[in-house]
């Protein structure tokens, strides 16, 4: 854990001149032109480690001196790489995240692991850490030696692991071990006991590029385990500190000028008059104001005019101009109550035909007592008042569980909806970085749907079935999140090797659900169908035969769960053909010799050891699984039936 400091600078300008108080919050962060980069990484790896290191590989793939020259030159070249491997809703949020340095501490984080690094090995690459360069370090697991140096590729010798008479030396302070935060290149070392090479640089450079390539030639052999850290030099950034955003600062101000004032109603006498006009005129007008004045929109005018009598041609028109604007507005200085029914939506259409939205949104929420009595009169759409309607029923019903216009009083305070969840914005805990991050996750699950290649009114089903239902946004919901029932209309689609509730297997469990109600540490065994998992695997590949024991041994082990299978030839994998052939013999064999046929071929299949899989092996497993099931001696009728129902033509 690594010690941050903030400082917090406050300019205070002239009062004379400006009212402002301008707050820059940072931090002693160092910031380098490649930082967008960096951040960007940390952004991808908040996806997954895989998108991670593909934008790795994208960036320094098409980097060059130029692009890498500048902060602008180096944020472009991000965003343009972003662009090629992430859906608009990603660079969106990525933008923003750039913007507030939403991920600065995670590269700062890293830089604290990469100093600690160098200090492991004594400094051996600091010449590489102060030009900017890639060096790595490397540890061998269980060795009580102190890593060993690789500042160069020409380093990196794996086979050179500590002896005997070394391994007494102390270990350095702190050790360099592998945490959660580290960025591990996917890859299955063949043992335990190959070393675990640390490599710190920066993404996009040449010499990130040269180490990469081939460390990752290592780690696909399965000879180390790769992992990068970001290690920025403070030597050279373009600024020492990190100015950040997206943090709020209270700051309370506190008048220390007292002025000795008499409290009492001034009857008008002529003494007190006369003594008055002995101070100083600048002093009185500024310190005092005569309780017969009222202020317009915030002016007092006659206070204005004894200071500034040569202004006062023009004072006069501006009063006479808010005294018209007012009477306009609303007919009067005193807004009557129902000009209020309608004032927010009023204030909504001036917004929305604004030219410059946003900016109108800043001026209408500072000043909203100045623009009310002339909002009053702006026409309001009726499609407007029936979004409005539709919006308030909406966060009414997301935010309480109720329904459509239950409840009085919430729908007109301020929430905050992201598809349905509600989001507490007027809570002390509120901040942008986790707004980001949960924008960040609905943009992930939406990108999975959209890679499901789903037809857009079953997208749309399911978007208002997770919108819909009491329970959605209740704390369940943000224990569990979003479950969608992958059984309902799935028949033929879905293979289930077990029925709690109709199964042999499961006939001594009672029925009865108040068993639930009994303590446990475990899943409560009822013959009931109440938890289902659903298992998309492909049967062909050996991690699907893999999977397959898994599952028939979790069956073996009476767990109470329904389990499903949805079996699909993996992506680029060319088994389409042998996956189709699984699925038909499964299909058979249940339809004609029973679900312990079936399942007696699929367990068949999972005690598979060769590959890649060929259609003797299917055919194989097919008799053994039959033959098991029903006790019969010979495996070669199940080997004709399988021959037959594949080649109908051949008989």
């Amino acid at each position: 854990m690594f010690l941050w400091l903030l400082s917090l600078l406050i300019f205070l300008a002239d009062a004379r001149k400006s009212r402002q108080v301008a707050v820059s919050l940072n931090a002693d962060w160092p910031t380098l032109p490649i930082s967008p980069a960096l951040e960007a990484s940390e952004f991808f790896a908040e996806a997954s480690q895989a998108s991670f290191w593909e934008f790795a590989k994208r960036l320094t793939r098409s980097a060059d001196e130029e692009k890498l020259a500048t902060t602008n030159a180096v944020l472009a070249h991000t965003l343009i790489t972003a662009r090629t491997m992430a859906p608009p809703l990603y660079h969106t949020v990525l933008e923003v995240s750039l913007d507030t340095r939403a991920f600065a501490p995670a590269v700062e984080f890293q830089r604290q692991l990469s100093l600690s690094s160098a200090r492991a090995v004594d400094n051996a690459c600091a010449t590489q850490f102060a030009k900017g360069q890639a060096w790595s370090v490397i540890m061998w697991p269980g060795a009580p030696s102190r890593p060993v140096a690789a500042c160069t590729p020409n380093d990196l010798d794996i086979n050179r692991r500590p002896t005997a008479s070394t391994a007494s030396v102390p270990a350095a302070v702190p050790a360099v071990v592998l945490n959660q935060h580290d960025h591990v290149y996917p890859s299955r070392p063949l043992s335990p006991d190959v070393p675990t090479i640390y490599l710190h640089g920066l993404i996009g450079t040449p010499s990130f590029h040269t180490y990469h390539t081939a460390l990752v030639a290592m780690a696909e052999e399965g000879n180390i385990v790769y992992v990068f850290r970001h290690a920025p030099n403070p030597e050279r950034a373009v600024s020492p500190v990190t100015y950040l955003r997206g943090f709020g600062v209270t700051l309370d101000l506190k008048s220390m000028q007292y002025n000795s004032l008499d409290d009492q109603v001034l009857g008008g006498d002529e003494d007190e008059e006369e003594g008055a006009g002995d101070e100083d005129e600048d002093d009185v007008a500024a310190a005092v104001v005569s309780p017969e004045e009222e202020e317009l929109n915030g002016i007092y005018f006659n206070t204005l005019l004894a200071r500034h009598p040569q202004l006062s041609t023009q004072l006069n028109e501006l009063k006479e101009q808010f005294e018209l604007d007012n009477k306009e507005g609303s007919d009067g200085d005193t807004m009557k109550v129902w000009d209020m029914k309608h004032l927010g939506l009023q204030a909504t259409s001036r917004i929305i035909a604004a030219k410059d939205p946003l900016k109108r949104l800043g001026e209408i929420s500072s000043n909203f007592p100045l623009y009310a009595k002339r909002l009053v009169t702006v026409p309001v759409d009726s499609k407007l008042i029936r979004q409005a309607q539709n919006v308030q029923n909406n966060v009414l019903k997301a935010t309480r569980g109720g329904g459509r216009g239950g409840g009085s009083g919430e729908a007109s305070s301020t929430s905050v909806l992201l598809n349905g969840q509600s989001i507490k914005a007027e809570s002390d805990g509120f901040n942008i970085f986790e707004l980001l991050t949960t924008i960040l996750s609905e943009a992930t699950t939406s990108a999975r749907f959209q890679q499901l290649n789903l037809p857009d009114p079953i997208l749309s089903a399911v978007k208002v079935a997770s919108q819909s239902g009491a329970t959605f946004g209740s704390q369940i919901a943000d224990l569990i999140g979003l479950r969608i029932d992958t059984r309902s209309k799935s028949k033929g689609c879905i293979y289930f090797l077990n029925n709690i509730e109709k199964d042999k297997h499961y006939k001594r469990w009672p029925k009865d659900l108040r068993a639930l109600a009994q303590p446990g540490f475990q899943l409560y065994p009822v013959r009931k169908n109440l938890y289902t998992g659903i298992f998309v695997l492909d049967p062909t590949t050996e991690q699907g035969v893999q999977a397959l024991g898994a599952l028939f041994k979790t069956h073996s082990m009476m767990i109470p769960l329904r389990m499903g299978l949805a079996l699909t030839a993996a992506s680029g994998s060319g088994n389409a053909a042998l996956v189709d052939t699984v699925v038909r013999l499964l299909v058979y064999a249940k339809k004609k010799h029973g679900a312990k046929s079936s399942n007696g071929f699929l367990s068949e299949l999972s005690k598979q050891q060769e590959f890649p899989m060929q259609l003797n092996h299917v055919l194989a497993a097919y008799a053994r699984g039959l033959k098991a099931a029903a006790g019969s001696w010979t495996e070669g009728t199940y080997v004709t039936e399988a021959q037959e129902l594949l080649h109908p033509d051949n008989r």
